[in-house]
């Protein structure tokens, strides 16, 4: 970790493929597609590595100071998203709500999963994820966030909805091409 301090490329490139997976299933939650994952993945590396000499090993773990500094990357990439697109999801609010059973989750691959998550939009995904992966409650999310607590139950409930519409929209896809 000295030499990746003084900025030694080979060590830096070890550096990097030893946590490449990790950081990479971190950028992948929170983006829209994978190429967008590894554009954050590097990214976050490069802040990695710049504030690699102001790691203190005391403080902490130096996995759990990478995850948070790629997390907070990520967070920061969907909020600049959010604000220059200025767009809201239209919702068919006279459609009614599926129901799914409780293992309906479990049928899913986990890349069908994360293709379903990674095409929310960001302020949803972002609920979603610090919701159910990180276990944030919604007073914290809000607080991280800057939004309402409001907000982000309601985010993650359209999330969910999302979700299940877009589960139903696969099997019933499915369906008929088997049929």
């Amino acid at each position: 970790m000295n030499a990746c301090k003084k900025y030694d490329l080979r060590a830096q490139r070890y550096f990097y493929k030893k946590y490449y997976s990790f950081l990479m299933a971190v950028c992948l939650r929170y983006a829209p597609d994978r190429e967008t994952a590894v554009n954050l993945m590097n990214e976050s590396y490069l802040k990695i590595f710049d504030s690699l000499p102001n790691f203190n090993k005391s403080k902490g773990q130096l996995k759990s100071w990478m995850y948070r500094i790629a997390m907070n990357h990520c967070i920061d990439h969907c909020r600049k998203e959010s604000r220059r697109r200025r767009y809201e999801e239209e919702w068919n609010d006279h459609t009614p709500e599926p129901y799914i059973e409780n293992n309906a989750i479990s049928d899913l691959s986990a890349e069908e999963l994360m293709s379903l998550v990674q095409s929310l939009t960001p302020a949803y995904r972002m609920v979603f994820n610090l919701f159910v992966i990180e276990g944030m409650s919604h007073e914290e999310i809000a607080d991280y966030l800057k939004i309402s607590i409001g907000s982000s139950k309601s985010n993650l409930h359209r999330a969910r909805k999302r979700l299940q519409d877009m589960y139903w929209e696969v099997n019933k896809t499915l369906a008929i091409n088997e049929g």
